[in-house]
């Protein structure tokens, strides 16, 4: 994404808080805040999800995708954790998001894979083909 990009996206979610009044949508735009560097701006975002969650339910997952953009991959970890024992159904998308590329070297990445029954599950709801070399052409 160009700087233009992300400060179009900034833009844009900003104001679809302010129309929708929706306060946890904040948690998009605090991925868009880590992604584009401004680490300030994500850290309060997070600050403010804490807050929110205090109210209302937040997903940890949405935690957890703001730190793991910002690179804070023990964090992004502790929140993942925190989500699977919360039962969080966005779980589900961990091994196949692109945006959790930096966790997935992560030994405790695999452990929550594999403890979740994650993989299975996966497979399960999006099985291989059974010529795998055919998505790689």
């Amino acid at each position: 994404m160009t700087i233009k990009a992300f400060w179009t996206a900034i833009d844009h979610f900003q104001k679809a808080i302010k129309l929708s009044g929706d306060r946890a949508k904040i948690a998009v735009l605090g991925r868009i805040y880590a992604l584009s560097g401004k680490v300030d701006e994500a850290l309060q975002v997070i600050d403010e999800l804490h807050n929110l969650s205090e109210r209302r339910y937040i997903s940890p997952y949405c935690i957890a995708l703001i730190y793991a953009n910002m690179g804070e991959e023990d964090k992004a970890m502790d929140m993942l954790q925190k989500a699977y024992m919360e039962r969080v159904s966005e779980l589900i998308y961990l091994k196949v998001d692109p945006y959790r590329e930096n966790l997935r070297s992560d030994p405790r990445f695999k452990v929550l894979l594999a403890k979740g029954g994650l993989e299975e599950c996966l497979l399960k709801l999006y099985p291989l083909p059974t010529n795998r070399k055919a998505c790689w052409k």
